[in-house]
């Protein structure tokens, strides 16, 4: 049986980054994607020890202010 992990993450930027967000889900079948057949969803965000770059704001649409607290 086939197993799928899809991840993805967000970072302050290209020099030097730090991950400010991380996000997998892992579905049922590697078949299917749809809503109902996920197994696990995962999202976490972090706060950085830095400033996001303006152009990886632009990107992700995260700004420091979203990371606070």
């Amino acid at each position: 049986m086939s197993r799928a992990i899809i991840f993805d993450t967000e970072t302050t930027g290209i020099d030097e980054p730090e991950i400010i967000e991380a996000a997998w889900i892992e579905p049922d079948s590697v078949h299917s994607l749809s809503e109902d057949k996920i197994k696990e969803i995962f999202h976490r965000r972090f706060e950085p020890n830095k400033t996001i770059s303006l152009s990886a704001m632009a990107v992700h649409h995260i700004m420091d202010e979203d990371l606070i607290g």
